[in-house]
């Protein structure tokens, strides 16, 4: 639960979850990286991908997000990514700027994403069937964290099955990826 400052409450955030450990191994694989980011780039939240993602690999239903990850997105992360953005990446005077900036967001979507963890908790808590990765479960997860449903376009299902392919055929034999 967030504070009254929409703050996390200090200390009582896992940083290390499951959650971030997928976000991370999925991160190092070029074109897992390569289709959320143009998910992205057409407004979607690379976390709530990677949340619905990883729900799926237990065989869990995205729910969507929950107050407090969209306040912190909408608080925090989305403002540090405006304002990298907002600078050039050709000027060489904003360089050390925009990395610090780029350095800052990834520790905002880290807290997010730690946010989302504490969210879901209950749901995968709960005992799961052991089957393979379903794409079917894992496009309706993605498909459930898009921003808008009028987002899904010709671009956007491309990128889903792109990201869909990549993590039905990356599944270990047990069900969490361990990437």
């Amino acid at each position: 639960m967030m504070a009254r400052t929409g703050m996390p409450p200090a200390a009582s955030l896992n940083m290390e979850s499951p959650l971030w450990q997928f976000a991370l191994s999925l991160w190092r694989i070029t074109d897992a990286e390569r289709a959320c980011l143009a998910l992205q780039a057409q407004g979607w939240s690379v976390t709530r991908i990677l949340c619905a993602c990883w729900l799926a690999s237990l065989g869990k239903t995205y729910p969507g997000d929950s107050p407090s990850v969209s306040h912190w997105r909408e608080s925090v992360t989305q403002h540090l990514r405006d304002l990298r953005q907002a600078m050039p990446k050709d000027n060489v005077t904003l360089t050390a700027l925009r990395t610090r900036l780029a350095a800052a967001e990834l520790e905002a979507e880290r807290i997010e994403l730690a946010l989302a963890y504490d969210a879901v908790s209950p749901i995968t808590e709960q005992e799961s069937d052991k089957q393979p990765l379903s794409p079917e479960l894992l496009r309706r997860n993605i498909h459930s964290a898009a921003p808008d449903t009028n987002m899904i376009n010709g671009e956007t299902e491309h990128a889903i099955d792109s990201l869909t392919r990549l993590l039905v055929n990356l599944q270990p034999s047990n069900r969490e990826f361990s990437l």
